[in-house]
C-alpha cells in the first residue's frame, strides 16, 4: 500500500505490484501529458493521465496485466500545501486508453 511521505523521501510499498516496468517523474506544469510503456514484444502501450492543477509533483509507476491487457498505474501526487502524497491507482483499458479510478487514498 503507497501511504503518504514528506516531499524529496521516497515512500510507498510498491511489493504487491506484480510485473512492474518503470517509474517517470514528471515536474511540467502542463495539465496532460503521456507515459508510453512497450512490453517485450515490443508493442508499445500509450497510457493518457490527467494531471490535476493543485499538484506540481507527479510520480508513476506502471505494468501490464496480461490477463486482462491493461495498464495499471499508481499514480503518485504530492499536494503543495500538505507536503503529503495523494495515491490513485488507475486501470488503463489499451483498446480506449480510458481512465478508471479505482482507489483514492491519502
Amino acid at each position: 500500500m503507497l501511504t503518504g511521505c514528506p516531499k524529496g523521501k521516497q515512500c510507498g510499498d510498491t511489493s504487491s505490484l506484480s510485473r512492474l516496468w518503470s517509474k517517470h517523474v514528471y515536474e511540467q506544469s502542463s495539465l496532460a501529458w503521456k507515459a508510453t510503456h512497450s512490453d517485450n514484444l515490443d508493442k508499445d502501450i500509450n497510457a493518457i493521465f490527467l494531471r490535476h492543477t493543485g499538484f506540481y509533483y507527479i510520480q508513476v509507476q506502471s505494468y501490464l496485466d496480461e490477463v486482462h491487457k491493461t495498464v495499471v498505474a499508481v499514480v503518485n501526487k504530492i499536494d503543495e500545501e500538505t507536503k503529503m502524497v495523494i495515491s490513485i491507482v488507475d486501470l488503463i483499458h489499451e483498446e480506449d486508453q480510458k481512465m478508471i479510478p479505482i482507489v483514492d487514498t491519502v
